[in-house]
């Protein structure tokens, strides 16, 4: 049957940060809640563990721009172990998002190029989803490639955010 494959899609458990805010490093991915990572480009932006203004879960992972970003990633890799039967199958990947201001928000699968080995990664699927100040449930269908047995990685994404915040 179904099962959710991403860990942690609550942001519930933040054991490292224990809801304090931690900066991405630029052009590096740093971990914030447990097996979320961020990735900046220009300059470092906040990651942290908020409450959740939706009753259906607890928190949320709020990413806070800031001048000269030129852009975020926010994602989780699925080892290979977890998402080798996803390979060739139509999967649903369902998120909630909610923005400061109106933004574009670009979610994106990859699967890895050897096993667990991220270094080297193919986009297999994209797709976009206007955010607002409301947390709202979004939800994408599409098939995996059958080539995608080697972990599967699932981003999310803004072009720059150098005000504002978004949450996840």
């Amino acid at each position: 049957g179904a099962r959710n494959r991403l860990i942690n899609g609550g942001m519930a458990i933040d054991q490292r940060y224990n809801g304090t805010s931690v900066s991405s490093g630029v052009g590096a991915v740093t971990y914030s809640v447990d097996r979320w990572y961020v990735y900046a480009t220009g300059v470092a932006v906040t990651a942290q563990q908020v409450a959740s203004s939706n009753t259906a879960f607890t928190a949320a992972l709020r990413i806070t721009g800031a001048a000269s970003n030129t852009g975020i990633s926010i994602g989780q890799r699925i080892e290979r172990l977890n998402s080798y039967d996803l390979a060739g199958q139509t999967v649903t990947l369902s998120f909630y998002a909610a923005s400061s201001a109106s933004i574009t928000l670009t979610w994106k699968a990859f699967y890895a190029g050897a096993n667990n080995d991220f270094t080297t990664k193919t986009q297999s699927n994209t797709g976009t989803q206007a955010t607002t100040s409301t947390l709202t449930k979004y939800s994408a269908t599409f098939a995996l490639p059958s080539a995608a047995t080697t972990g599967v990685a699932i981003e999310f994404s803004v072009a720059s955010l150098t005000s504002g915040s978004i949450d996840i």
